[in-house]
């Protein structure tokens, strides 16, 4: 590769070599930004607090939909206990009614209903 490249004019007339326009150079920068030590330290630590306390938000986000879905899942349990609660209050209620109770005396046990009914009154002052 060449170190600089030259710019060759050819005219019919002259045959000789001229050198390349130099590029015009770029001004140095009209600001220099320095930060002591101090300040680079203070915004270091800025950062790494602010990082932290972004991570703690996160963690405590998963926590809180953890909890959230727990709670959900405990809820279900509750509404599905109280319903067969409830079915088991009526199961109950049939299996305790008078109807039910004397038909199954009267067909499986052969039980009779008894004509005359007779109350004593003894004990009683």
């Amino acid at each position: 590769m060449l170190d600089r490249e030259e710019y060759y004019d050819t005219h019919p007339a002259e045959d000789e070599r001229q050198p390349r326009p130099e590029k015009a150079t770029r001004p140095k920068t009209l600001y220099k930004s320095v930060l002591n030590a101090s300040a680079r330290m203070h915004l270091t630590i800025l950062f790494f607090v602010a990082a932290l306390l972004a991570m703690l938000v996160t963690v405590g986000s998963g926590i809180n939909a953890n909890q959230a879905y727990a709670l959900t899942e405990a809820q279900q349990k509750a509404d599905q206990l109280e319903r067969e609660n409830e079915r088991l209050r009526v199961d109950i209620a049939r299996l305790k009614s008078p109807q039910r109770i004397q038909t199954i005396a009267t067909d499986q046990l052969n039980m009779v209903v008894p004509s005359q009914v007779y109350f004593s009154n003894e004990g009683k002052k």
